[in-house]
C-alpha cells in the first residue's frame, strides 16, 4: 500500500527524532492532539488535504493552530513538511504507525477485550496475565458487546483470539452443515 509506506517513513522519523530529543511521549500526545483537530473539524480537513488551497495558505492556518496548541516543534515540522509534500492525507495513518512503532519502543502492546457484560474485577487479573504472557506492558481497552453472548475476544495488533460463545455456536452450526450436505 502506497499511502501505508509514506506513513512509515514518516512515523520512523519522526520516532527517531522522538527517541534524540527523549520526548517520544510528548510528540506522540501531540501528534494525536493535531490529528483528533483534523478529524473533528470537516472544514480544516477538507482544507489541508485540497490541492486548491495553496501551500502557503495551509502554513499560514497551520501556524495559527501552533499558536494556540503549543505543538511539539517536531510535530509542526512534520505538518509543514506533509504541506509541502502534499501528504497531508496521510496524517491519520501515519499517526497510527507513529502509535505502533512507540508502544513497541516503549515495550507496550495494545489489547482490545470483547465482552458481553463488563468485566469488573476480572479486569486487573487479565491484564496481569496478558502482561506476563506477551512480556510487554498491556495497555488494555474494553468494550461491552452484548452480542457475542459470553466469553470474550481479544485482539492485539491484527491478531484476534475469540473465545465467545457467539463464535463457538458460529462454528458449531458450520459442523453441522457441513456434516449435513456430507
Amino acid at each position: 500500500m502506497k499511502g501505508g509506506s509514506v506513513a512509515k517513513r514518516y512515523a520512523t522519523a519522526l520516532l527517531l527524532v522522538a527517541q534524540e530529543q527523549n520526548s517520544l511521549a510528548t510528540i506522540q500526545r501531540d501528534l494525536v492532539s493535531i490529528i483528533e483537530v483534523t478529524r473533528q473539524n470537516a472544514a480544516l480537513r477538507q482544507a489541508m488535504e485540497s490541492p486548491v488551497v495553496a501551500p502557503s495558505q495551509k502554513k499560514k492556518i497551520i501556524g495559527e493552530l501552533q499558536a494556540k496548541m503549543q505543538l511539539h516543534p517536531a510535530v509542526h515540522h512534520l505538518i509543514l513538511v506533509l504541506i509541502d509534500q502534499d501528504r497531508m492525507d496521510s496524517l491519520a495513518l501515519l499517526g497510527m504507525v507513529f502509535r505502533d512503532m512507540a508502544d513497541d519502543a516503549l515495550g507496550q502492546v495494545r489489547v482490545l477485550v470483547r465482552s458481553a457484560v463488563p468485566l469488573g474485577d476480572q479486569e486487573a487479573l487479565l491484564k496481569e496475565t496478558l502482561e506476563k504472557t506477551l512480556s510487554k506492558q498491556v495497555l488494555l481497552q474494553t468494550q461491552v458487546v452484548p452480542e457475542i453472548l459470553g466469553g470474550i475476544s481479544i485482539q492485539v495488533a491484527d491478531k484476534v483470539f475469540d473465545g465467545t460463545l457467539k463464535a463457538q455456536l458460529e462454528h458449531l452450526k458450520q459442523s453441522v452443515v457441513k456434516r449435513a450436505v456430507a
